[in-house]
């Protein structure tokens, strides 16, 4: 799976990780940090299938910080239901100020419904799973619009455009390929798709 191929690679390093999880439990976050054996149970390379739930799960991915924007820690879930024949993906991301005790804003990547038909983001002050659960973001201001407005993306409805647009939005084209690297030989390809080439 190429999505977890470009996840593997953003992850931060092992000392980060530990300095994360000690805020974590320093502010009792209710966003316990995904180990790498979460996945293997939920996604399937050889059948070509995914069934997540991260936020149902209470399990979420720390993302290293932008390399300009180092006061920021990003986190991630994604809730996605993936067959050879159908999609369904949600890609949620909170950015959390370090030093202001979890002040927290949020988005999220998804192709909707309805008004919403279409690959968007939008804000959030709470992460939801597809079955309902609901996780408020600590600290997210509450006059925050979470209906309108959706800003429209390009690319199609696949997971894949909903993680890689979430990612080109927090780190910048240049930086995320500096990031990723040959870790993800489809970046190019994919990336074109969205009409970003920072190749040229």
């Amino acid at each position: 799976m190429s999505a977890i191929q470009l996840t593997s690679a953003i992850r931060p390093d092992d000392t980060e990780l530990q300095n994360i999880e000690s805020l974590v439990q320093r502010l009792a976050f209710p966003f316990s940090v995904a180990q790498d054996d979460y996945f293997e149970d939920r996604i399937s390379v050889r059948k070509d299938t995914v069934n997540l739930s991260m936020v149902r799960d209470g399990q979420y991915l720390y993302l290293r910080s932008p390399r300009r924007e180092q006061h920021i820690l990003p986190l991630m879930a994604v809730d996605a239901k993936v067959t050879k024949r159908s999609s369904s993906v949600k890609v949620q991301v909170a950015l959390f100020h370090k030093g202001k005790e979890g002040e927290s804003i949020g988005y999220r990547f998804e192709y909707g419904r309805g008004s919403h038909k279409m690959l968007h983001c939008q804000h959030v002050t709470s992460f939801t799973s597809f079955d309902g659960k609901r996780v408020p973001l600590p600290e997210a201001p509450n006059w925050i619009p979470t209906t309108q407005p959706s800003f429209p993306l390009d690319g199609k409805s696949g997971g894949i455009h909903c993680i890689l647009a979430a990612y080109i939005s927090i780190y910048g084209l240049d930086e995320l390929v500096k990031i990723v690297g040959n870790a993800y030989p489809s970046l190019k390809q994919d990336m074109k798709e969205l009409h970003c080439n920072p190749f040229q």
